[in-house]
């Protein structure tokens, strides 16, 4: 099975560097980033390099950013910057840049375009700011309407409190809390993660 290289250290056109991988899909794998011209964090999509040698497929990348960039919303995400560096494992790789949040709702957008009736979801709302939060509580309220099922992680008690059904608290991969959250008050959820975790 081929494998897109580790990017991981390395800095593309020596203006990108590649922190942690924090996705990979059949296309490219996705990299926390830090523009060093701009100071600023950024996520980075590295397209494998079988794919770069793909004309057809090229073309089609490059369509879909060149359509992203035209569109101006909070609920879509935003392209910087797309093109091919001459980086330090393969001369192929072409390169989407969007910004933390911005991956956040394209995340959440790629996993409700299929209408799944279970999401699985780690911190849906990490990076976004309260606009991209709002939106992403008013999905997953659409979502749940529909008769869906939302199974999501996070550290955020009070987050976990607003937006769910029921708690769960794990502790070296065992369960030691489960309430329905009806009645239960955040300085109990607070303190039950205290002591059990």
């Amino acid at each position: 099975m081929l494998r897109a290289p580790d990017l991981v250290g390395c800095a593309l056109d020596d203006r990108y560097e590649l922190l942690a991988p924090i996705g990979e899909g059949a296309f490219g794998w996705v990299y926390e980033g830090r523009d060093r011209r701009l100071a600023r964090a950024v996520a980075v999509k590295v397209i494998k390099p079988w794919w770069a040698d793909d004309g057809e497929w090229v073309q089609r990348f490059e369509r879909e950013a060149q359509m992203l960039a035209r569109v101006n919303d909070p609920g879509i995400v935003q392209i910087y910057e797309v093109g091919e560096s001459g980086g330090h494992r393969s001369a192929r790789e072409r390169v989407a840049v969007l910004s933390r949040g911005q991956v956040q709702r394209l995340s959440l957008a790629r996993a409700l375009l299929h209408s799944p009736h279970h999401l699985l979801l780690d911190e849906p709302d990490t990076g976004l700011d309260q606009k991209g939060r709002d939106l992403v509580e008013a999905l997953l309220a659409e979502h749940t309407a529909h008769g869906g099922t939302i199974l999501f992680t996070t550290h955020q008690l009070e987050r976990a409190l607003q937006l769910s059904d029921s708690i769960i608290m794990l502790n070296k991969g065992r369960i030691v809390f489960q309430q329905k959250t009806v009645n239960l008050e955040l300085d109990k959820v607070q303190r039950t993660y205290q002591e059990v975790t």
